[in-house]
């Protein structure tokens, strides 16, 4: 038996084949499930939205937080159907380990390159961004180093530049993984490790990183240090009384007029 599941369950709390429809959402009938496989052969859970406009102007997938909530997080935050009333195609999926996606790995990053994959083969022809909160944003920096993603822009909401910084609050977690690491070659560790690669980025045309004011676990000097590192056009906002993975909720007017301009101006039809 792997011993991924049991490190998960005790220091992610990711609850596999626990996902349920976030209660009231009033437009379940409007999505699609959806089934692809990770870089790793873990079997992915995912749900797909149209646009709800009659020409589409691009693709959006939404990387999930570490939360039980996984790809419903964007459906009660209302930024799934902000995206798709914008006219994008939107595509949420659970992390494997989260929701209903088979636990099989560490490998996250390749999760973001697969989803992204998936929703270009249903819409080849459109350009195609990555929204990404928190583990979702951190991962998506991640896989964006790798020459293959599919992604022209990023947004990414509360990223941590490393698990072991973001985790230095939690200390049983942040000692496992302190210790964890003296037995993990660094090849392997960088691997989550997104201001890693943030100075390494391909193909992006521009990303966009939103921290929280009073965001104490991914805190505003994480954005600040990807923004210096990072290797193409980027932009950063602080949204003034967040805390972590709340900014939507903190000013849900500003965020989502904030989110929808940067796709429209750096992903959407010209």
């Amino acid at each position: 038996m792997s011993i991924y599941p049991w490190i998960k369950d005790r220091f992610f709390g990711a609850p596999v084949n626990g996902w349920q429809w976030p209660e009231p959402y009033a437009g379940k009938e409007s999505w699609q499930e959806l089934s692809f496989t990770s870089p790793t052969g873990a079997k992915m859970a995912g749900l797909y939205g149209p646009a709800a406009t009659d020409s589409p102007r691009g693709n959006i997938v939404c990387a999930h937080p570490m939360k039980s909530a996984a790809k419903g997080f964007y459906l009660k935050s209302g930024m799934a159907d902000a995206l798709r009333e914008e006219g994008y195609n939107v595509l949420l999926f659970d992390f494997n380990g989260f929701g209903d996606s088979e636990n099989i790995d560490f490998e996250w990053p390749g999760d973001v390159l697969a989803a992204g994959r998936e929703l270009k083969k249903l819409s080849p022809s459109l350009p195609q961004g990555l929204l990404g909160v928190s583990m979702g944003g951190a991962m998506g920096i991640c896989a964006c180093s790798n020459p293959d993603h599919d992604f022209d822009v990023v947004v990414a909401e509360g990223a941590f530049t490393s698990l072991e910084e973001f985790w230095v609050h939690f200390p049983t977690r942040y000692y496992v993984i302190k210790v964890t690491s003296l037995f993990v070659p660094k090849s392997e560790t960088n691997k989550m490790k997104a201001i890693h690669h943030a100075p390494c980025l391909k193909k992006l045309k521009r990303i966009l990183f939103i921290h929280g004011e009073e965001d104490h676990l991914s805190p505003p000097e994480m954005g600040h240090r990807f923004n210096e590192a990072t290797n193409i056009p980027s932009e950063l906002w602080t949204v003034p009384g967040a805390g972590h993975i709340e900014c939507v909720d903190t000013a849900p007017e500003a965020y989502r007029e904030r989110v929808l301009d940067f796709f429209n101006r750096h992903l959407g039809a010209e």
